[in-house]
């Protein structure tokens, strides 16, 4: 039971008489509390206590005049009755409700602490009480028997013992039969319905008035220690089970708790695995990507470099061509040579043959003619040799010159500025060796004028053997057609190269253009590839931050 106050108010009392009385000299304002248990009113040193037990509440008729007032009347059965004032009904009605349920309330605590107080007087009734004779303690002299009144609690498993049957003040002794004990019969000299309990430290000696009486303590004694050891297993049971089940309670929100941790490692780990299966899917997709543009890239340098591979093919297809051709030319200056010579010395057999009664100052003109013209291929050849010199020196530095390229062009340093002046410097080069092919031509064309003024000298010579001459017409005929025929290849070869010069330089800026498109892809390519470098290293710092932050979720 709580001990505050349930309401505590300063009213106006009227005590000490039987009925309502109006007079104000009655009346007096005093502190009134409702407690759990009773009702206080103070009156200076001493307190007015009524008991809530038995207590009845009656509500008054009400005053109007002069100003409306309501009572409320507290009597109880032996005291006379005690009246409380209030100027407002709600009041009234509070402090009424507030007074039955407190009534209530106690009466039912009452009732309650009187089932207990039962209780504990049946538990603590002694199971057996009675007079028995006491031996007592060994002295100097002799053990005394004396009468003595014993009762055996059960619940305290205690024997007590009095003088006598009135239990005047408090008891003599007890034996405490909590530990193992035995208790069994016995005959003394004086005695013969001796009881001896021996509690191990030491033994006690009774005597029963009777066999029969003997019997029942001994009987009671051992039943009453049976229940209470049954008992106390009961408790023991009880309260482990007791335990147990608060062990449990305690557990539960542990077990609780540790289910909720569980969860929630669980809940983390799957979080956990989910960012780590979507971090794996970027970077799969990441480095996809990455994959693709280097393939892509990868093409594109193949491209270019199969570009590279089919213009140096055909610059070598051309310089093959180019190589031919001069080939060719000189093949071709060659048998225009051996032709005139051949024509020569037919010629000069012919003469010889017809002109047998020339004089022989003709002859030694004959003889210098033929030394001339032999003199005059050996000079033609020593000059075709020196071509042919020069020509395989410059073919030697263009190889040198393209293989130089090449190389430049693997290792990615090259500079266009230099290799459109390598292209200038090859079309130079083919246009000395056109210039070249021309003073072949010229020279070529000298040497068949000197033929032919050895041949109008011869023929002056000749113009007294008209008739000699008459059957040679055809024959000087034939040779008039071949070097009409020669004329004609050399002009075709001419224009031949003229041709093929046109070409080389169409071909020499096409290759260029193609070498400013090689450089602007290349240029644009390291930047996609830096741009690329510059992407990869953020998307590597976002994945850095997100594993930090991870990480201080996990420490959390």
């Amino acid at each position: 039971m709580s001990s505050e106050p349930v309401l505590s108010t300063e009213l106006f009392v009227l005590m000490r008489k039987q009925k309502l009385v109006t007079k104000k000299s009655a009346w007096s304002q005093r502190l009134v509390t409702l407690n759990a248990t009773n009702i206080t009113i103070n009156m200076g040193k001493k307190n007015e206590v009524l008991e809530l037990l038995d207590l009845e509440v009656i509500v008054q008729p009400k005053i109007e005049k002069p100003t409306p007032k309501y009572f409320l009347k507290l009597s109880k059965y032996g005291k006379k009755p005690v009246f409380l004032e209030f100027t407002k009904e709600d009041e009234q009605n509070v402090w009424k409700e507030k007074i039955l349920a407190c009534v209530s309330e106690f009466k039912r605590e009452f009732f309650l602490m009187e089932q207990e107080k039962k209780k504990n007087a049946e538990k603590n009734k002694p199971a057996k009480s009675g007079y028995l004779r006491k031996k007592g303690k060994k002295t100097l002299f002799r053990q005394k028997w004396r009468n003595r009144y014993f009762e055996l609690i059960p619940n305290e498993r205690k024997l007590y013992y009095y003088n006598d049957d009135q239990k005047k003040g408090s008891h003599l002794g007890f034996i405490d039969l909590k530990s193992n004990f035995v208790i069994k019969s016995h005959t003394f000299s004086n005695e013969p319905f001796g009881i001896i309990i021996d509690i191990g430290q030491r033994e006690y000696y009774f005597a029963a008035s009777s066999d029969r009486e003997r019997e029942s303590w001994i009987e009671i004694i051992n039943k009453h220690s049976k229940e209470i050891k049954v008992a106390e297993i009961k408790k023991e049971n009880e309260t482990e089970k007791e335990n147990e089940n608060e062990n449990q309670q305690e557990q539960q929100p542990q077990k609780e708790e540790e289910e909720k941790q569980k969860q929630e490692q669980q809940q983390k780990q799957e979080i956990k695995t989910e960012i780590k299966e979507e971090e794996q899917q970027q970077e799969n997709e990441n480095e996809n990507q990455q994959q693709q543009k280097q393939q892509e890239q990868q093409q594109e340098i193949d491209n270019i470099e199969n570009k590279k591979i089919k213009n140096e093919n055909e610059i070598e297809q051309q310089n093959e061509t180019n190589k031919d051709l001069k080939i060719n030319n000189e093949t071709n200056i060659t048998l225009t040579q051996n032709l005139e010579t051949i024509n020569n010395n037919n010629n000069f057999e012919n003469e010889n043959k017809q002109t047998t009664t020339t004089t022989t100052t003709e002859t030694q003109n004959i003889e210098n003619n033929k030394i001339k013209t032999e003199k005059n291929n050996e000079i033609q050849k020593q000059e075709i040799n020196q071509i042919n010199s020069t020509q395989e020196q410059k073919e030697n530095i263009n190889e040198k010159e393209i293989n130089s390229e090449n190389n430049n062009d693997n290792e990615n340093e090259t500079i266009p500025e230099e290799k459109t002046k390598n292209v200038n410097n090859q079309n130079q080069t083919t246009e000395t060796e056109t210039e070249n092919g021309n003073e072949l031509v010229s020279n070529q064309s000298q040497t068949t004028e000197q033929t032919q003024n050895l041949a109008n000298e011869v023929s002056i010579t000749n113009n007294g053997n008209n008739n000699a001459n008459d059957n040679n017409d055809k024959q000087n005929e034939n040779e008039n057609n071949n070097d009409n025929d020669s004329k004609q290849i050399e002009n075709q070869s001419n224009e031949q190269n003229k041709d093929q010069s046109t070409q080389n330089n169409i071909q020499n800026e096409n290759n260029k253009c193609t070498l400013d498109e090689e450089n602007i892809t290349i240029d644009d390519l390291l930047k996609q590839v830096e741009v690329e470098k510059q992407q990869f290293e953020e998307e590597k710092k976002k994945k850095l931050k997100i594993e930090a932050e991870i990480t201080l979720v996990d420490q959390n």
